[in-house]
């Protein structure tokens, strides 16, 4: 990510004394950003990773002798392809290449290692081949299932598809991460991205919806959840660049989150009215939608500068013209919302952190009561002088040296603060900073004072630089929301070192440190109603599934809706969740209860999921993690899966299969032996169950579950982070 720092101001900027009463540390909230979504993206939201894949490279189908065999021909808009990206025909001629051309995607490159080993199941549907090079090595396979061993390095993974028939062409590719078979279409994110972003009350999406050079105008045009990538790339054709709504609002939903949208600049007004109608519909009411029009239109390196330049009155400034853009997407939003705006919907007015005139013309267009907050960036920053001073000291330099650089410019940027907060008071506004944390790249990759900045990127030097930048922020303004850029990207790369984390699977780093020191309270602001310890669910019978649940506490609890999704019927039910009963729950108590509901109208030729809805007297309701009964067939062996999610926190879900009735226990142990829990200790009837298990009073660590019934045994690792 590049931006722009417009450094003149600075200078002619003096240090501001901080006479502003200290704010209460816990009054601004920490959010979090995400980098876009791509094959080296090291957030690695999904479990399947072909959402995360490169557009399609395309290649010569076999080695031409005497040709070029580029790597990529570059002609992917010139062979036909379905509505999801899928070419129809493969291999295919195109006029001017050297042969046939087939295609290629990149997957889980540039991870340094760290994404998860072990077995990767690639499915597909249609007639054609899929060959695998890189990390990934083939199993074994049979049409439509590929069975892979997967051992990173920095390579990553090569899907090619070499033949694809037309008529049945190869499409729904889907390359899943060990486990998660069962569970990646009711759960598509990966255990341990949920875990890294729980801490954050406010997900902001603009990376992903990759706004500022994106090109969706027509609202049926935009990226739909089958889309061969959900990649936000760059691209000059007609097809989407963005990752499909569905899952940002699935995202907020399930971990009950408030949401930072961006609409496109390039969007008609019916996509802006859409948009904002299918938030209104699909996100949980309760919670909240930061609403932003595209982002930086300030920022000339971005298209959606010469765009807003081009398409706005032309009487007006820039900052204007934007703020003409932004009150025609909050007009059209409150058409939608009406009366549900004012509660559901914060409208940003977002502007220029080393710039404060930008948001006073914006404000000036808009008026009182035009925006609800006023959000610049929140970024420190090294100057040209301190890049020449680091590279004259060459290997010398270090990071100290850094350090004491970026906290020579707090008190010119806390006097930026202050203008902002100034503008915030005048026009009755919130102070939230969409973006923020450290712009600390290397200037000449080259150059050997480099390694200062990259050793301060991962040194405790990192943490008190936040801390004190925090401070400076705190102390000269009344900031509500923190949105920091972003949660994960390698921290020795000029283009992408603004990450709180060098990988989701690393357990923590000094700048994710402090923004959890900083994080108060419970991830959303708001006490748990209920604390579910357990949630299982058992085939009784022909036709019955008896699902049983048990809670810790409760904090005005109306009770629970139980929700069923059955697969396996006609495609356009297959993610549609029914409500199939409810059960009263205990208001407010201290003390544990045990549920039970008996569902007699489950087909169980199919695999049937199901979630609880817990709902407050006062409306709010949850979602609890799901589970799933596979049917009637007894299963042909006695086996323990591996828990879903792993790593967990607090809570995992355990599967296992019985081919026999018989006795059965299932316990937990830690890594001394010790008996932490027996889940299961009873008769059971053959056939596959499902159990949760929740570590919430356990430490972080390896433990152990085992199952055992009569001289049959198998066990599991599972590993808790917190």
């Amino acid at each position: 990510m590049q931006r722009s720092i417009t450094l003149l101001v600075v200078l002619m900027l003096s240090a501001v004394q901080f006479s502003r009463p200290q704010q209460d540390p816990c009054a601004m909230k920490f959010g979090m950003n995400f980098i876009y979504l791509s094959y080296w993206n090291r957030e690695m939201p999904f479990v399947d990773l072909m959402k995360l894949s490169s557009l399609w490279v395309t290649q010569n189908s076999s080695f031409v002798a005497g040709g070029t065999n580029r790597f990529d021909t570059a002609v992917r808009d010139s062979i036909p392809a379905d509505e999801n990206g899928y070419p129809l025909q493969l291999p295919y001629s195109v006029a001017g290449q050297e042969t046939t051309q087939i295609v290629l995607a990149l997957l889980a490159s540039q991870q340094n290692a760290l994404y998860p080993a072990g077995e990767y199941l690639c499915l597909y549907e249609g007639d054609g081949t899929i060959t695998f090079t890189g990390d990934a090595s083939v199993v074994s396979q049979t049409p439509g299932r590929i069975v892979l061993n997967v051992v990173p390095s920095n390579a990553g993974i090569m899907l090619r598809i070499t033949r694809s028939t037309f008529g049945n062409h190869v499409r729904n590719v889907r390359m899943l991460m060990p486990g998660t078979e069962s569970t990646y279409l009711t759960q598509p994110f990966n255990s341990a991205f949920l875990a890294k972003i729980a801490p954050f009350p406010v997900l902001r999406f603009m990376w992903w919806q990759f706004v500022t050079d994106g090109n969706e105008t027509v609202w049926q045009n935009r990226k739909k959840m089958n889309y061969y990538t959900q990649g936000s790339y760059f691209t000059n054709s007609s097809r989407p660049s963005g990752v499909a709504y569905e899952y940002l609002v699935h995202l907020g939903n399930q971990l009950n989150k408030d949401i930072w949208v961006c609409v496109p600049h390039t969007a008609d007004s019916a996509y802006v009215a859409e948009m904002a109608q299918f938030f209104k519909t699909n996100l949980n009411p309760n919670r909240k939608i930061y609403l932003e029009f595209s982002n930086e239109a300030w920022n000339y390196i971005y298209r959606v500068h010469q765009w807003v330049n081009q398409n706005g009155p032309s009487h007006l400034n820039h900052p204007q013209k934007t703020a003409f853009f932004v009150k025609r997407t909050f007009d059209i939003w409150s058409s939608v919302f009406g009366a549900e705006m004012s509660s559901r919907v914060v409208r940003v007015a977002a502007c220029q952190l080393t710039l404060p005139w930008v948001g006073q013309q914006m404000m000036a267009y808009l008026g009182q009561g035009g925006a609800d907050a006023i959000a610049p960036a929140a970024y420190y920053i090294l100057r040209p002088e301190n890049y020449d001073t680091l590279e004259a000291k060459g290997a010398s330099a270090t990071k100290d040296d850094v350090a004491r650089m970026i906290r020579s410019h707090f008190p010119v940027l806390g006097g930026m603060m202050a203008d902002h907060q100034a503008v915030a008071d005048q026009y009755g506004l919130r102070l939230v900073f969409y973006e923020g944390g450290g712009e600390i790249r290397p200037r000449n990759a080259n150059d050997p004072s480099t390694q200062a900045i990259y050793a301060f990127q991962t040194d405790t030097a990192a943490y008190n630089v936040h801390q004190e930048w925090f401070r400076t922020i705190r102390a000269v303004s009344d900031p509500e929301l923190f949105v920091y850029f972003h949660l994960a990207s390698r921290a020795n790369d000029r283009n992408e070192g603004f990450g709180a984390l060098e990988s989701i699977f690393q357990p923590t780093s000094q700048k994710y440190q402090v923004l959890l020191d900083n994080t108060c309270g419970s991830s959303t602001g708001v006490p748990l109603a209920v604390e579910l310890t357990r949630f299982t669910a058992a085939v009784h019978g022909t036709r019955t599934v008896r699902l049983n649940w048990m809670t810790a506490g409760e904090v005005n609890n109306a009770g629970f809706e139980v929700e069923r999704m059955s697969y396996d019927r006609t495609p356009e039910r297959n993610a549609l969740w029914d409500r199939i009963g409810s059960v009263e729950g205990h208001g407010t108590t201290d003390s544990a209860h045990e549920y039970m509901f008996l569902d007699t109208g489950a087909d169980l030729d199919r695999r049937n999921v199901y979630r609880l809805k817990q709902i407050d007297r006062d409306g709010g309701f949850t979602h609890s993690h799901q589970i799933a009964v596979e049917g009637n067939a007894a299963p042909a062996n006695f086996s323990l899966r591996q828990n879903y999610p792993n790593p967990f926190n607090p809570s995992t879900t355990i599967t296992y299969s019985i081919p026999a009735d018989g006795h059965v226990q299932l316990t937990v142990y830690d890594l001394l032996g010790r008996e932490v829990e027996r889940i299961v200790d009873r008769g059971h009837d053959a056939g596959t169950f499902s159990v949760n298990f929740s570590g919430s009073h356990l430490s972080s660590g390896l433990y152990t579950a085992v199952l055992k019934s009569g001289a049959s045994f198998r066990t599991v690792t599972m590993l808790l982070l917190k």
